[in-house]
């Protein structure tokens, strides 16, 4: 009898991670339902200043194919959002909801398309007219569509490389709007509880 690794057995209460990882273990009725934590942390540009947005989000993942997250998203740097470089950005953060499909979830390597939306808050500082600087509060709205490459390392655990681009859409500022928005890459590590 010819045994070959590559194929996958068409009894489907075994689940096989081929190629880089291989773990044979049976599917219980709670394998179709987990609980997932993700950190990522990301690239991007603003005014040829260069930040690293971090993003924490806890969800849902139901048969290893679809996602549901609540995650919130945070800039640690300062930076300017206008050509002046009068209006200065302190902090920077949002928070919301984050829908995953993650196509060929059983392979090693596969796509993980991804969908942020959430509205959020920029603190600073207008210091337009020098001797009477004022605060600044700005609010706005963002979505984030992302395309990933992700890798089962392990059965839980899965690091993803990709590319967003983040809409930002604010009535307060267009400078913010105009500015934040933008390409960035994207680098994240996941841990599925079973």
């Amino acid at each position: 009898m010819e045994i070959n690794a590559y194929q996958i057995p068409p009894n489907n209460d075994i689940y096989i991670q081929q190629n880089l990882v291989t773990d044979i273990s049976k599917n219980t009725d709670y394998d179709s339902f987990h609980i997932f934590m993700n950190q990522s942390i990301s690239y991007k540009q603003v005014l040829g200043q260069n930040l690293f947005p971090t993003t924490t989000e806890v969800g849902v993942e139901l048969n290893h194919y679809f996602q549901t997250s609540m995650f919130c998203s945070y800039t640690f740097q300062s930076f300017f959002i206008d050509d002046k470089q009068k209006k200065l950005i302190d902090n920077f953060w949002y928070c919301g909801n984050a829908l995953a499909v993650v196509p060929f979830a059983s392979s090693v390597i596969h796509p993980k398309f991804k969908i942020y939306g959430g509205a959020g808050q920029a603190y600073g500082t207008d210091n337009t007219n020098s001797k009477v600087p004022k605060s600044l509060v700005l609010y706005y709205w963002s979505l984030k569509p992302t395309a990933l490459a992700e890798f089962n390392i392990s059965e839980s655990f899965k690091f993803s490389l990709g590319a967003a681009y983040q809409l930002v859409f604010s009535n307060d500022s267009s400078d913010l709007a105009t500015n934040t928005s933008g390409l960035e890459g994207t680098a994240s590590i996941s841990y599925n509880f079973k």
